[in-house]
């Protein structure tokens, strides 16, 4: 029944936007027959650390865990003129980009499928994208300048880095030893722009230590995570951040799974199935208590909160992770 919501909520959506030159559609399946995986050999799809994490909170595994059946992927993917984009086992479908109407027909007809809807618009060109947060992206680095030190703390936080720490009195945990070592932080955002530069010293120590530990871009379906999104660039330094005197994050002993979810050129429900698929691969890697930030625009998260349907998505991750947020 939940499933089934969901693919209403997604159907609602849909039917929200203009129809105008949608190209991107979402294939929802009946069911995983014919599956190869089974629930009792789960690490044929989860890591170790994973199970470890459902046995330690004795989270059942089911048949949502299980992957999406590899033929019926594959059937979608090779019909002429589709590409297939992302899987999602959680929603048992996957999203496609195609112009050709008689490849939806042809879809459509397996019996294995559903049903289909288009859910996102065409990509915008190359180098005419106009940011839709670019109100929100006027943050420039960090100067390298150094401020005082404050001799009594375990790091150099700087007057003014002290005093966003200190509000949540973090400064105490660093203090007594707990500043991200051993912990895995998946990250749900728009992007990190440039956290791998050179010259970007707030990041220079994540690099150095290799703490960045995979990436991947939902909307691009690459590795490339670094090449817009301020936004998810900001929420990543007030964590990892480490310019001693003038900036410390609150883990920055931590490792990072960088996902970006967040289309920055258009605003379609698709971006809900790339978040659904980017809090699947976190759940299926990390072991330790873990945070998702992700960015939803203001307009649309009002609309998601209205919708039932769309707490299946948010009680699923927060029945596998430990803490959620959303920063809109």
């Amino acid at each position: 029944m939940k499933r089934i919501f969901l693919f209403l909520f997604l159907l609602l959506a849909a039917t929200s936007e203009s129809q105008a030159q949608l190209t991107r559609y979402l294939v929802k399946f009946k069911n995983k027959g014919g599956t190869p995986f089974t629930i009792n050999n789960p690490i044929q799809y989860l890591s170790q650390r994973a199970i470890d994490r459902r046995t330690k909170y004795s989270i059942a595994i089911d048949s949502t865990d299980l992957p999406v059946t590899p033929s019926y992927t594959n059937q979608v993917k090779n019909v002429a003129n589709v590409t297939l984009l992302n899987i999602s086992k959680w929603v048992n479908a996957v999203t496609i980009q195609t112009t050709d109407p008689n490849a939806i027909t042809t879809i459509n007809a397996f019996p294995f499928v559903q049903g289909s809807i288009g859910i996102g618009g065409r990509f915008a060109n190359p180098g005419t994208v106009i940011s839709k947060y670019k109100n929100e992206e006027s943050l420039s680095m960090l100067s390298t300048a150094r401020t005082e030190e404050i001799l009594s703390d375990y790091y150099n936080y700087g007057s003014a880095s002290f005093n966003e720490i200190h509000l949540h009195n973090g400064e105490f945990l660093h203090n007594i030893g707990l500043r991200g070592q051993g912990m895995q932080i998946a990250m749900l955002d728009n992007g990190f722009n440039n956290y791998t530069a050179p010259n970007f010293d707030a990041f220079d120590s994540i690099n150095f230590n290799n703490q960045v530990l995979g990436t991947w871009d939902f909307v691009a379906n690459n590795s490339i995570v670094s090449d817009d999104g301020s936004h998810g660039m900001s929420c990543f330094s007030t964590i990892a951040a480490n310019i001693p005197g003038q900036f410390v994050g609150k883990a920055p002993k931590a490792n990072f799974w960088l996902y970006q979810t967040e289309d920055n050129s258009s605003e379609y429900p698709i971006e809900e199935f790339n978040w659904a698929c980017g809090a699947e691969r976190a759940d299926m890697i990390i072991h330790a208590v873990f945070l998702m930030v992700t960015l939803l625009s203001q307009h649309r998260l009002q609309i998601l909160l209205q919708r039932k349907e769309y707490w299946y998505l948010l009680q699923r991750a927060i029945q596998e992770i430990a803490l959620l947020i959303i920063l809109y």
